[in-house]
C-alpha cells in the first residue's frame, strides 16, 4: 500500500499528518512541524464530530515548535479556503509542503502565541533511505502509520526568527479513516537516531483492551530489523494530567519538559546507553506527542550506544483516560523495570523515623544500592527508630548503615552528616541526599539519578511537594510551598539549573572535583552553595520533573514562619536589591486586590478581579503539580495562608538579618555565612 498524496481524499472524520522534526546535536536547537488535515488536536473538530460526520478540510492546521537557544511555537488553523492540495504540494494558509526530489520542503509562514510573532523559513529534509514499509494499528484497519524517512538529514533556514542550523531529522506520516478515541485508549510512539540508524516503539492500547506494539530499527542502508525493548518506564505527569511512559531497553529519565498542553507533551529524555551499559555515558532524546482526543502518552526506545544525541519522537494526548475506558476494561498499566547494572550506585543518606526511611523500599530504583541513616545527636530520639529501619531494611536485602554525626558547633548538621557520607563514596557512586520527612513511596529514584550518567551533570534534584499537616502550622506551610509561586514544582520549570536540598542527587567525582561539603557547615542555603560549587567547577546540574512528597508535623505557625524567614534571609544577604521587591513578585494579590478596591470604578473592581483570579489560577495548578487534592475552596484558603506567610516571613528577613535556628542566634553574613550572635552582639 502507497501512502497518501497531498491531494487524496481524506474520509469523514479522518485525519492525515506529515510529521518532521529536526535535532542540531551541537548546539541542542530543534525544530518540530506537523501538517494536519483533520486536525486531531483540534476541540472544535472533536465537537463537530459528536454533532455527526464532520468534513477533516474544514479543519486543517499547521504546527510548528522551536527548542533549544531559540524557541518559538505555532499552532494555527486554516479554514478550506487557505486549503491548497494538489500531487505536487500541500498548501495550508501561507506554510507548504512538496517533494523537491527526494527532498521533502517545507515552507513555513506561521504566527506564533501566545506571544505574538512569527515563524518563517524553510526545511529542507533528505532521507539517507526511503522505505515504504506501513503498519496497520488497529484491528478494523482504519488507522495506519507509514515510517517514510525514519534516518534523514536536515537544513533548517528560518528568517524569522534568524536561526539556521542542520542535523538529525525524521519523517513519517499517520492517516485515519475515523476518529483515534473510538479506536484506542491511548497510543505511544517515540524513536532514537544517531545518524545511521533510528530505532522506534509505536504501542497501541485498543479500546477492546487488546495491545498492538511495534518496534523497529530502520538503517541508513535500508535495511529494517524488528526489535524487542520490554523495559518500561512511567513519566511524571504533565501539568494537565497527561501521564506517558517511555518502552525501551533499560530505564529512562525525564530530563526535562519542553511542552506541555492538554492535548499531548514534549520532553527531554536520558538513558544509558544500550541495554548491558556500564558507563555514566548517557543517550539524549526529544519527546513529542499529541492526540487532541485520543490519549496520546510519551514513550521511548534505547539508544544503539551512539556517543551523538538522538531524537526521540513521542506523540500523546490526554482526555480519553477518564472519558473513554471501555467497559469493564483495566486501567493501562506500565511494567517496572527489570533489574539492570546500568548507572551508579546509590546511596541513600538519612531519613526518620523508621516510616520514611523505609520508604526507600517503595521507591522505583533499580541497581546497587546502600542506604546510610545519619543523626547528629546520640541523644537523638529518632535514632532507635533509625535502627528499626536499617533492620528492616537490611531483611529485604539492602546494605544499610547507621551513623551518629557530631556536627560539634556547627549550625548546619545536615552539611556535616553529608561530607561524612561523601568521604565514604566511591568515585563512580552517586550519592542521593533525602531529608527525614520525605516519603520515597513510589518515587522514580531511577529518573532522579539517570542524568548523572552524563559526565557533564553534576547534580539533579526533585521538586519537594508537601502533604498532610496537623497544624495550622503545618497546613500554612503546605499552602506556602504547594499552592502560591513558590511552589518547588512550579520553579523547577523556570531554573532547572537550580538545585533544592530536600531530595538531591550528586555525582561523588564531581562533588569532589567541586570541593565537596567542606565549608558549609557554616552556611545557610547549602543547596544553592553547592549548585554553586558544581557550576564553577564546569558541572551542570538539572531538575527530575517528579515531585517527592514530604509529610509536615507539628509546627506552630511562627516556626514555619522563621523557617522562611530565614531563606529570605539568604537572599538579603546575596542580592538584598531582590528582597525589597521580593513582594511585587510573590505576594502581589494582597497589594493589587485592596487597590483596584480604593480605585473603585469599573477598571478598578476589574483590576482586583483579574488579581485575585489569577492568584487562585495559580494555587489551583500548584495544587495539581503537587499532586494536592482539588476543589476552588481549598484553592482560597492556601490563597489566604500563602500571603499571610509570604508576608510575615519578608517582613521579619526585612527587619534583621539575626535568625533562630536549632536553638541558636545566628546572624546571615555574606553569602548565607552564619555567624553566632550573643546578647551583646557576635561571639
Amino acid at each position: 500500500m502507497t501512502p497518501p498524496g497531498f491531494a487524496d481524499p481524506v474520509p469523514g472524520d479522518g485525519y492525515v499528518w506529515w510529521y518532521l522534526d529536526v535535532l542540531d546535536p551541537a548546539t541542542g536547537q530543534a525544530l518540530v512541524a506537523i501538517f494536519l488535515l483533520g486536525n486531531v488536536f483540534s476541540p472544535r473538530y472533536a465537537r463537530a464530530r459528536r454533532r455527526g460526520v464532520a468534513d477533516p478540510l474544514d479543519f486543517c492546521a499547521v504546527n510548528v515548535a522551536l527548542y533549544g537557544p531559540v524557541s518559538a511555537w505555532a499552532m494555527t488553523e486554516h479554514p478550506p479556503t487557505q486549503v491548497e492540495r494538489t500531487p505536487e504540494v500541500l498548501r495550508l494558509g501561507a506554510s507548504s509542503l512538496s517533494w523537491d526530489g527526494p527532498t521533502l520542503v517545507a515552507r513555513l509562514d506561521e504566527r506564533t502565541a501566545p506571544l505574538p510573532g512569527r515563524i518563517v523559513g524553510e526545511v529542507r529534509l533528505t532521507p539517507q533511505a526511503p522505505f515504504h514499509v506501513h503498519h496497520t494499528l488497529d484491528a478494523e484497519g482504519l488507522h495506519r502509520w507509514w515510517p517514510r524517512a525514519p534516518v534523514a538529514t536536515a537544513e533548517v533556514h528560518l528568517t524569522r526568527p534568524a536561526v539556521s542550523f542542520s542535523g538529525l531529522a525524521y519523517h513519517d506520516m499517520n492517516q485515519g479513516a475515523g476518529p483515534l478515541e473510538r479506536s484506542f485508549r491511548a497510543w505511544d510512539w517515540a524513536r532514537a537516531s544517531d545518524g545511521h540508524h533510528t530505532e522506534i516503539t509505536y504501542d497501541v492500547e485498543r479500546l477492546d483492551g487488546s495491545v498492538g506494539q511495534y518496534a523497529v530499527r530502520f538503517g541508513a542502508d535500508g535495511q529494517a530489523q524488528a526489535r524487542h525493548p520490554a523495559v518500561v518506564t512511567p513519566l511524571p505527569r504533565g501539568r494537565w494530567g497527561v501521564a506517558g511512559r517511555c518502552r525501551a531497553d533499560a530505564p529512562v529519565a525525564q530530563r526535562a519538559r519542553l511542552e506541555d498542553t492538554p492535548f499531548y507533551t514534549r520532553s527531554w529524555l536520558e538513558g544509558p546507553r544500550g541495554t548491558a551499559c556500564t558507563s555514566p555515558s548517557a543517550w539524549r532524546a526529544s519527546i513529542g506527542g499529541g492526540c487532541g482526543s485520543c490519549c496520546p502518552s510519551a514513550c521511548g526506545v534505547a539508544s544503539d550506544g551512539s556517543d551523538r544525541p538522538p531524537l526521540l519522537g513521542p506523540r500523546r494526548g490526554r482526555h480519553l483516560r477518564r472519558r473513554h475506558r471501555a467497559p469493564g476494561a483495566p486501567p493501562p498499566t506500565g511494567a517496572r523495570p527489570a533489574p539492570h547494572a546500568a548507572g551508579p550506585p546509590l546511596r541513600w543518606r538519612r531519613a526518620w523515623p523508621a516510616g520514611p526511611a523505609v520508604s526507600i523500599r517503595a521507591a522505583q530504583v533499580q541497581g546497587p544500592l546502600r542506604v546510610g541513616l545519619s543523626v547528629a545527636d546520640a541523644e537523638d530520639a529518632a535514632l532507635p527508630a533509625l535502627h528499626a529501619a536499617a533492620a528492616a531494611l537490611t531483611a529485604d536485602g539492602i546494605a544499610t548503615t547507621v551513623r551518629v554525626v557530631d556536627p560539634g558547633d556547627a549550625p548546619n548538621r545536615k552539611a556535616a552528616q553529608l561530607q561524612v557520607w561523601l568521604a565514604d563514596a566511591d568515585a563512580h557512586e552517586a550519592l542521593v541526599c533525602v531529608d527525614s520527612d520525605v516519603d520515597l513511596s513510589g518515587f522514580p529514584l531511577d529518573s532522579l539519578v539517570a542524568p548523572l550518567h552524563d559526565p557533564a551533570c553534576g547534580a539533579t534534584w526533585a521538586p519537594p511537594a508537601e502533604h498532610g499537616g496537623e497544624t495550622p502550622g503545618d497546613r500554612a506551610s503546605v499552602a506556602f510551598l504547594g499552592a502560591s509561586l513558590h511552589a518547588f514544582t512550579l520553579l523547577a520549570t523556570l531554573d532547572p539549573a537550580g538545585l533544592v536540598g530536600k531530595v538531591f542527587a550528586v555525582r561523588a567525582r564531581a562533588m569532589r572535583v567541586a570541593g565537596g561539603f567542606d565549608g558549609l557547615e557554616a552556611c545557610l542555603g547549602e543547596d544553592m552553595e553547592i549548585a554553586r560549587r558544581l557550576r564553577v567547577a564546569g558541572y551542570a546540574t538539572a531538575a527530575c520533573f517528579a515531585p517527592v512528597r514530604a509529610w509536615p508535623t507539628g509546627r506552630s505557625r511562627a516556626a514555619v514562619a522563621r523557617r522562611f524567614a530565614r531563606w529570605l534571609g539568604v537572599i538579603r544577604a546575596q542580592r538584598p536589591g531582590l528582597l525589597l521587591t521580593y513582594p511585587l513578585l510573590f505576594s502581589a494579590t494582597t497589594l493589587l486586590v485592596p487597590l483596584g478596591l480604593l480605585a473603585g470604578g469599573p477598571a478598578g473592581l476589574a483590576a482586583s478581579g483579574v488579581a485575585l483570579t489569577a492568584r487562585l489560577a495559580v494555587a489551583v495548578a500548584g495544587r495539581r503539580f503537587n499532586g494536592l487534592p482539588g476543589g476552588l475552596g481549598k484553592a482560597l484558603r492556601d490563597v489566604v495562608e500563602g500571603e499571610r506567610l509570604t508576608w510575615s516571613a519578608w517582613l521579619r528577613a526585612l527587619a534583621s538579618r539575626d535568625v533562630e535556628w536549632r536553638g541558636r542566634r545566628l546572624r546571615i553574613g555574606p553569602g548565607g555565612r552564619l555567624e553566632v550572635v550573643q546578647s551583646g552582639g557576635r561571639a
